[in-house]
């Protein structure tokens, strides 16, 4: 993989470094890759563009309005300097931009503030040698090469903690609060047919926006629906955004989601699939929690200890045939204690 800088550059000089270093440039993508396999039109926030007309050029309406990852040192054989001029490459970010805040930041020791597009921490025995990077919507409006920035992510390996995909109706014909309300009420938001956990803020005519929750930030999915050019400042705006924050909490976030953002968000939801003509959805991790043969044999009893006592009546108190009926082989992936519970063999004495 060809890195954004390499470590022929001048550290005492990154910015001129940027401009004249042919190393420095952004590198060229093998048109093979699974994640660049497609190359979806990507909304720049703030675009004044129409919904039909991206509709008709690609499906996949939607952009990335917050990234947030982390990798380690050794990922990009890096200094601080280095990666200012990763930073400047990828998100165009200034080097000089950079504000020591001499404080830390969710167990990092140390906080960097990034201008205005985020920040970035690392250091701290807890961290193992981690970086993290923060980058927010203004930020992420800059960058112009998303696949390039997917491809390096997942060649590496770092890991996307956060990451927003929005999707902007500025004529709020597709996308309004009235449908949003009228979508929950239809069930399009339910999973597993529950209905799932939503909040309604009303500005009260004042013209600052109506706002739509659903989910919740501590399952590390929340869907925002709300009036944005109201939020903006223009109380007349039909201006509308969906926009759906992932977190890697029971879930891994692939790095091609940066350049399949419609398609993710549009399956995210049933109500969501007219964003994308594809639609993707990410897969939760379903963490199986350990057993211990007592639990399992008061979850037996409970239940299918009456079948079993029925299935006994029924065969003549004969125990052993029952037996034959349910038994199964194998052993409960989950029991941690089977090993505990068999019978030791007796040593006889000669």
């Amino acid at each position: 993989m060809s890195y954004p800088f390499n470590s022929n550059i001048d550290p005492n000089n990154a910015e001129a470094s940027v401009d004249s270093n042919p190393s420095v440039a952004r590198p060229q993508m093998d048109a093979s890759s699974d994640v660049l396999s497609s190359s979806p039109h990507l909304v720049i926030r703030g675009e004044t563009i129409t919904h039909d007309y991206l509709e008709h050029i690609d499906p996949d309406t939607a952009h990335i309005d917050w990234l947030a990852f982390t990798l380690k040192y050794d990922q990009l054989h890096t200094t601080l300097q280095y990666l200012k001029i990763f930073l400047q490459n990828v998100f165009q970010i200034p080097a000089e931009s950079w504000l020591d805040t001499k404080s830390g930041w969710n167990g990092y020791s140390k906080r960097i503030n990034i201008g205005k597009s985020g920040l970035l921490a690392y250091g701290g025995e807890s961290q193992k040698d981690s970086i993290h990077i923060e980058i927010n919507g203004h930020g992420c409006s800059f960058v112009k090469d998303w696949p390039m920035l997917a491809l390096l992510g997942q060649e590496e390996g770092w890991k996307i903690t956060r990451v927003d995909l929005a999707y902007d109706d500025f004529e709020g014909k597709t996308a309004n609060i009235e449908l949003a309300k009228q979508w929950f009420e239809d069930g399009l938001f339910n999973a597993n047919g529950r209905p799932p956990k939503a909040k309604f803020i009303d500005d009260m005519g004042s013209g600052e926006g109506k706002t739509f929750y659903i989910g919740n930030r501590k399952n590390g999915k929340l869907l925002r629906m709300y009036e944005k050019g109201r939020e903006q400042g223009d109380p007349n705006s039909p201006w509308f955004r969906v926009e759906l924050e992932l977190k890697n909490k029971g879930r891994v976030v692939p790095w091609e989601v940066l350049v399949m953002a419609g398609q993710y968000l549009a399956g995210s939801y049933k109500a969501l699939n007219f964003i994308s003509l594809k639609q993707c959805k990410l897969k939760t991790i379903q963490k199986a929690s350990k057993i211990t043969y007592e639990s399992m044999t008061k979850w037996v009893k409970q239940a299918a200890g009456k079948s079993i006592n029925v299935m006994t009546e029924v065969n003549g108190g004969d125990v052993f045939t029952v037996f034959n009926q349910i038994v199964r082989p194998g052993i409960p992936t989950r029991l941690v204690d089977y090993a505990d519970h068999l019978p030791t063999a007796e040593v006889k004495e000669s």
